[in-house]
């Protein structure tokens, strides 16, 4: 009946051609066609819509496992948290392995020193800054993977 599903960039047009990530969160909460399904947090939609059109086709296939865990977060008394959570998480958790592997301890251990989430533009400023080092001083994937998780990160928060 259906095939395997392979999600894609941008919005898709059905099972069959692809569908991008949040309209298969849409799609498995019988929710219809939508890359907004009432069932996610919108926080957590923004940036999975952001992750998903940016990274590329192989990559963007990992999401699917975290498909069925969006369903059922939306809850605006933690929207906020959940924005903190993500900023501090990717900036100072994801973002900085890819630095490790490139040797940029230095701008590794600036982003794992931040604590607070008081100023988004200035966290993701600083993390796009070590992805743009890491692309001077390793290569181009590198500086690919954290540019996207963080401008991800940094657009779900406005």
């Amino acid at each position: 009946m259906f095939g395997k599903l392979e999600l894609r960039g941008g919005a898709g047009n059905g099972w069959e051609n692809g569908l991008c990530f949040m309209e298969a969160v849409a799609w498995m909460a019988t929710e219809g066609a939508t890359d907004k399904p009432e069932c996610a947090c919108p926080v957590l939609g923004a940036f999975a819509i952001r992750i998903n059109d940016l990274l590329d086709t192989n990559n963007r296939q990992q999401l699917q496992r975290l498909i069925l865990p969006m369903m059922g977060t939306r809850s605006k008394a933690h929207e906020r948290e959940r924005l903190e959570y993500i900023i501090l998480r990717v900036t100072r958790g994801i973002v900085p392995l890819w630095f490790d592997d490139a040797r940029l301890d230095v701008e590794a251990a600036s982003l794992r020193a931040i604590t607070h989430f008081d100023r988004v533009q200035e966290i993701a400023g600083l993390a796009r800054d070590a992805a743009y080092a890491a692309y001077v001083a390793y290569d181009a994937a590198t500086y690919d993977a954290a540019a996207a998780t963080t401008y991800a990160a940094s657009a779900a928060a406005t």
